[in-house]
């Protein structure tokens, strides 16, 4: 592969920038990516180039604005980025210009990529997968003559947006029982077991489905007017219509108080509300 003068402030410019690696303001809570990495094979050239084309994905992706944003979140120089974090911990840096240890955003999609140079054309691939599950979400393939090839990280970014952006990443639980809230995000599908909490009352709650439909709940509670309280039943996911509407978690079962002078029973036949969202907010030091 030959590169001609005009691609390398392009390629330099990609090489030396970064992107962010603690969470965006709440008020920007979209789908997190992350670009891992492409591998080069077929010449010299192609086999440099390919962390500059990782570079250049996402730098595509995070200037993205049709079908959707995404928050782009650095993975191949996460290792030191962290350093950085735990640089801000020294009482000589000022700890105001550092990201907060422990809070650096977690992908909700890993992208990875090949590059395969034959007869003067670069083929690429890239494959965008669930960073939980490790289910593939999307994937595309294309080919270019070899002096375009930085130019295809554009059409990359095009094309996999088109599908993540579909992407629901998960669910938000709300809701009131009582004088307690419940809250709680699902990170993945509804067959998957989830947890729900309620800190007015030190309350954990416990989902274990028995499929996408619906399941078993049971929920602790350390301090309700200074008792103990516990309760379990069922629970059924009603759908909301629209792939993108909210859905409601029926529940029915029995929640009690404990209390010195006995125990005291009664129905719960509240429901929750799930309401899709496109990313699972996952913060972490990994």
């Amino acid at each position: 592969m030959r590169m001609t003068t005009k691609h390398w402030p392009r390629l330099l410019a990609a090489c030396l920038s970064g992107v962010a690696l603690h969470p965006a303001l709440a008020a920007d809570k979209g789908l997190a990516v992350a670009v891992r990495g492409f591998t080069g094979a077929g010449s010299a050239d192609t086999v440099a180039v390919a962390p500059g084309i990782t570079d250049l994905l996402s730098g595509a992706l995070s200037e993205m604005t049709q079908p959707c944003t995404v928050r782009v979140t650095e993975w191949r120089r996460r290792g030191e980025l962290l350093k950085e974090v735990e640089l801000g911990r020294s009482r000589y840096a000022d700890r105001s210009s550092f990201a907060v240890p422990g809070q650096a955003t977690q992908p909700d999609v890993f992208i990875d990529g090949t590059l395969n140079e034959r007869n003067g054309s670069v083929a690429w691939t890239v494959k965008a997968v669930d960073a939980v599950s490790g289910s593939t979400l999307a994937e595309e393939r294309g080919s270019v003559p070899a002096g375009q090839l930085l130019d295809s990280p554009d059409t990359m970014a095009r094309r996999l947006g088109e599908k993540l952006c579909k992407r629901r990443a998960g669910w938000r639980i709300s809701g009131q029982i009582d004088e307690a809230s419940v809250t709680g995000v699902v990170c993945g599908r509804l067959d998957r077991p989830f947890t729900a909490s309620s800190p007015e009352v030190a309350g954990q709650w416990q989902f274990t489905p028995a499929g996408a439909a619906g399941g078993k709940f049971s929920y602790s509670a350390a301090d309700v007017g200074g008792v103990r309280g516990s309760g379990a039943g069922s629970y059924r996911v009603l759908a909301g219509g629209a792939a993108d509407a909210p859905v409601t978690l029926e529940l029915s079962g029995t929640g009690s108080i404990h209390s010195p002078l006995g125990t005291f029973s009664a129905e719960i036949t509240e429901a929750l509300t799930l309401t899709p969202i496109p990313s699972c907010e996952r913060v972490g030091d990994r």
